[in-house]
């Protein structure tokens, strides 16, 4: 069906698992954390959202850029991702860019449905979420057959050295940007979490990530919203990514929900409990 998009379809690579596959990058690095300089002293790292790799941007005497091209026959309505802005100055100002473009065989030349551009122009840290709505943007009917995907960590005349941008996550979505995706920009549980195996026999292990210091409690339900067991409860002193075990030899196999609660942000996903 012309102009279908499932939500949060990747950016060939876009959450960097392949490494540099299929992206071009100036002054960028493929790691699987980077060491952040707290302003009291001493270092944190900033890991992954979700995966084992992120991209890092860094300038040196040159703007620091990475850059995809690839064929891409959808019609999205956003496209987001996952960034840390840590300029090194004021005056600093990030870019993301992003074309999508048909070529005219009437013509012979190439239609630009949509150029569009989102400023990260504020220190961000550490992860939030930047939603760059398409869905008003389109200069013309039907689906591209290119994008063009950028990222610089400069477009402003400083150009400091030092100044960083932190990617994951790089993805288009058949969803606009709306009011709840600007309050989950800011949610303290980054991602979703994950439970591995599913079904599960007697362990399990729940995967999360918290970009702050928080208060997290996991609780298990089953499909009539019961409380089954309470799975954990504590306090994390710090952002990153945590686990939690899941006993269920006692409970009674089906289908039933956990519940992550960081602050005041909740996640819920199913799991299947199977003997």
């Amino acid at each position: 069906m012309i102009g279908t998009l499932a939500f949060g379809q990747m950016v060939p690579n876009g959450d960097f698992e392949g490494g540099a596959t299929a992206w071009l990058g100036t002054n960028t690095n493929i790691v699987n954390s980077v060491t952040i300089n707290k302003q009291g002293g001493g270092t944190e790292q900033l890991m992954p959202v979700g995966g084992k790799n992120l991209a890092i941007l860094q300038n040196t005497t040159t703007t620091a850029a990475l850059v995809q091209k690839f064929a891409f026959t959808q019609r999205p309505n956003s496209f987001r991702f996952m960034f840390c802005y840590l300029p090194a100055g004021a005056g600093e100002l990030g870019a993301a860019f992003v074309r999508l473009t048909k070529y005219n065989t009437t013509t012979m030349k190439v239609d630009t449905l949509i150029n569009s551009a989102v400023a990260i122009n504020a220190a961000s840290y550490p992860w939030k979420e930047a939603i760059l709505d398409l869905s008003d943007k389109y200069k013309m009917a039907g689906n591209p057959d290119t994008a063009y995907v950028a990222f610089f960590t400069s477009v402003s005349a400083t150009r400091l050295q030092g100044t960083s941008l932190v990617l994951d996550n790089v993805k288009f979505s058949a969803n606009s940007a709306s009011i709840q995706d600007v309050v989950n920009a800011n949610n303290v549980l980054v991602g979703k979490p994950k439970v591995s195996p599913n079904p599960v026999k007697d362990n399990a292990t729940i995967n999360y990530q918290v970009n702050t210091a928080c208060d997290v409690k996991i609780e298990l339900f089953d499909m009539t919203g019961k409380l089954i067991k309470e799975i954990a409860n504590e306090k994390k002193a710090n952002f990153g990514n945590y686990t939690a075990n899941l006993n269920v030899e006692n409970i009674t196999p089906g289908v039933y929900f956990y519940k992550v609660t960081a602050g005041t942000y909740t996640a819920t996903e199913k799991i299947v409990i199977s003997k």
